[in-house]
């Protein structure tokens, strides 16, 4: 992929970014950045959606007509607590993986970036000019 190709997506997902930690404090932009990011329910949503499906678990554990539709059920539980779960690694990766990030900007010699981007547009103009 060339950055040409992506660099309205790039620029869509770093706006987004911005937007969000705008908008909210840690921890929960990083809840907000992750739910976006990945397409989940918010953690209230899935909070919600939690305690919505323990209660029907209870509601389906005590009449013995719906006991095949438990083992689903426990299963969709699961899934949903593990997604509650993954807010609380959101917000604990996510700072660190900021903070990583920008440390290694900083160790980054621009001149030289410049430099090897410069030499990798030229071996491409070169490679579509022998194609053609």
């Amino acid at each position: 992929l060339k950055f040409e190709e992506m660099e309205s997506v790039i620029n869509e997902k770093v706006d987004k970014y911005n937007e969000l930690r705008r908008e909210s404090r840690p921890p929960e932009c990083w809840y907000n950045i992750y739910s976006n990011f990945t397409g989940n329910m918010s953690l209230e949503q899935t909070n919600t959606e939690i305690e919505s499906q323990q209660n029907g678990l209870e509601l389906i554990k005590g009449n013995p007509g719906f006991s095949n539709l438990v083992p689903k059920c426990e299963t969709k539980l699961a899934k949903t607590i593990k997604l509650s779960e993954a807010f609380i690694s959101a917000e604990v990766a996510f700072p660190r993986l900021i903070r990583f990030a920008k440390s290694e900007f900083k160790k980054m010699n621009l001149k030289k970036i410049k430099a090897v981007l410069k030499k990798i547009e030229k071996a491409e103009k070169k490679k579509e000019k022998s194609k053609k």
